[in-house]
């Protein structure tokens, strides 16, 4: 197998043992109204190589999803909010990193963001 496939597998594996083990039960709010929670989850989707095919990024979006609502006993929240984000994040031409953004000034922006991630799932 690749190692960016075995790297992907234990991603999976560590991200959903850190949200379900530790971030699932550290509450922050007052009694029994938690209005904080920790979701570390999308990095799965965000993560993910440019060139995975968008079919095969949703079906692993909606599995994950479910792994996670699974835990969280939530009837598929975390599914739908990763299917969007797998649909709506990905990039439909790679090149869109380096292109340029004018304002109404008419002053030229390059688009510098964080790492590769975020520019290329972001734009």
């Amino acid at each position: 197998m690749d190692t960016q496939v075995i790297n992907t597998i234990k991603r999976f594996f560590l991200l959903v043992i850190i949200q379900v083990l530790v971030l699932k039960h550290i509450n922050i709010g007052w009694s029994d109204f938690n209005f904080i929670h920790f979701f570390i989850y999308p990095l799965f989707i965000l993560l993910l190589p440019l060139k995975t095919q968008r079919s095969l990024m949703l079906i692993l979006a909606f599995v994950f999803g479910l792994i996670i609502d699974m835990f969280y006993d939530s009837p598929g929240l975390h599914a739908g909010s990763l299917v969007f984000l797998a649909y709506s994040g990905f990039p439909t031409n790679p090149e869109m990193v380096n292109t340029s953004v004018s304002s109404s000034t008419g002053t030229n922006f390059s688009l510098v963001l964080f790492p590769n991630i975020f520019t290329t799932r972001c734009l």
